[in-house]
């Protein structure tokens, strides 16, 4: 059976054995939408057929860019012509298939408008060919914003730089220009390492999180939550609540309990009070995560999205950086198990997840937690930055933990290797109020018979 190429798709690989001992390696390839399928074959008369097979291998390639770069006649596009040909050539494609390049419709359309609105005039007139690593960083840190801020009563609007923007430039560069090497227009991309300038860092108030600003949080998150529900029916809330309590009582990193699933909860962990029958907890699973960019496919749940929290074989906090947490039972009851329990459209994997089943993405998370803040004391009326963020909470938790029991066990509730981490970072030792005269003068005293020991 003959399987239908899409434009640009390579088929399935055929490798073997000629009767005349030569290995061949062979794939159907459509360069085109206008052009039929055509053949590409490479060979090797080695004897040894890891050798042979990695010849053969090697010459497939080279005939495929050779195939291609001959193809690329068609397209319109040389090396000497404009950057701004190549994004066409590139958007024409991406609009009406982005998922042959791993993107969501309104992906492109980000990429589209980030194109027009800055890179365009930036680098659209230059020559493919002459385009290199330098000349994209140079563009990417030329990319502004105008900005307005009110400092000291003066409400100012000025260029700066914005490091999301040119993240977003990046991405679209990284497309066209590899979409210029598939299509064999350039050898090699010049979008390589990392050209994007970070943001210049501001100073940044924090505050420390106690119980009253605890219980503050918590009515702001239950409001912003309702909002969501009344104002915007079809949308489902990020549940900030139940994810900012598994914060601070699991003393977890976000990407942890974004990762959490349904199997790191261990129903026999259930850990009952015989004083008090309504206090119980149950065991939770933790491991540390790593984040994957570029519209991959979460294997667990096949939803592709922006970004994918996994789990580190080797991350930080031990050897394999598991741990196992007990929470409140009343934040199971009410938060989680609501989640997991009761009937769903389709098996659930992520304990916090979305309405299609996929993994709440970090940044999501980040947005509503700035929403739901807006406005209040937790953000900077000159910066507009938020005074309190989820990794504040797991610091409330070590502070907390560090003045009840001591710092060793804030050290192991957010598995460190090192106190001095924790110490350095996350809490402070507690400050015990000592009267250094009284202590030394009641020793004086002791060793000395006389009222007056001086």
């Amino acid at each position: 059976m003959v399987t239908r190429l899409d434009p640009g798709e390579e088929g399935e690989r055929s490798r073997g054995r000629q009767g005349d001992g030569r290995y061949v390696m062979q794939v159907r390839i459509r360069l085109s939408e206008t052009a039929a399928p055509v053949k590409v074959r490479g060979t090797s008369s080695l004897k040894s057929d890891r050798a042979a097979k990695k010849q053969a291998e090697e010459r497939l390639e080279a005939a495929i860019v050779k195939k291609r770069r001959e193809h690329a006649l068609d397209t319109g596009v040389q090396p000497y012509d404009p950057v701004r040909s190549l994004y066409d050539l590139w958007y024409e494609r991406a609009a009406s298939a982005p998922e042959d390049f791993g993107l969501r419709p309104s992906t492109v359309e980000d990429y589209e408008d980030a194109w027009r609105a800055y890179l365009d005039a930036e680098i659209g007139d230059l020559a493919i060919d002459e385009v290199n690593t330098q000349t994209l960083a140079r563009a990417l840190r030329g990319i502004s914003v105008r900005r307005r801020k009110l400092r000291g009563g003066v409400l100012s609007e000025k260029p700066e730089y914005h490091a999301g923007i040119a993240r977003t430039c990046y991405a679209t560069l990284a497309q066209v220009f590899g979409y210029g090497v598939e299509m064999a227009v350039i050898d090699r991309s010049p979008v390589v390492g990392q050209i994007v300038p970070s943001m210049k860092a501001q100073p940044r108030a924090k505050l420390r999180v106690d119980a009253s600003m605890m219980h503050r949080l918590r009515e702001l998150f239950d409001a912003h939550e309702e909002r969501i529900r009344v104002g915007y029916p079809h949308i489902t809330p990020i549940p900030l609540r139940a994810i900012s309590e598994v914060l601070l009582y699991a003393s977890a990193r976000i990407g942890e309990v974004l990762a959490l699933e349904t199997s790191d909860l261990d129903p026999d962990g259930l850990i009952q009070d015989d004083d008090d029958l309504d206090a119980h907890g149950i065991e939770v699973f933790i491991r540390a995560t790593q984040k994957r960019d570029g519209g991959v496919r979460d294997p667990k749940t096949g939803k592709r999205s922006g970004s994918v929290l996994y789990r580190q074989p080797l991350p930080k906090g031990g050897e394999d950086g598991s741990r196992i947490k007990t929470i409140p039972g009343w934040v199971y009851d009410r938060f989680i198990a609501p989640r997991i329990e009761g009937p769903h459209q389709r098996p659930a994997v992520y304990i916090f997840r979305t309405a299609s089943g996929a993994q709440i993405e970090k940044q999501n998370v980040n947005r509503a937690w700035q929403g739901a803040l807006r406005d209040t004391e937790f953000v900077d009326r000159d910066t507009g930055l938020v005074l309190v963020t989820p990794h504040d909470l797991r610091k409330a938790a070590a502070q907390v933990l560090a003045d009840a029991i001591g710092m060793e066990a804030a050290q192991a509730a957010l598995a460190h290797r090192s106190v001095r981490t924790t110490e350095g970072t996350y809490a402070s030792r507690p400050v015990q109020r000592v009267d250094f005269a009284k202590e030394l003068d009641a020793v004086l005293r002791e060793r000395s018979d006389s009222s007056d020991v001086f």
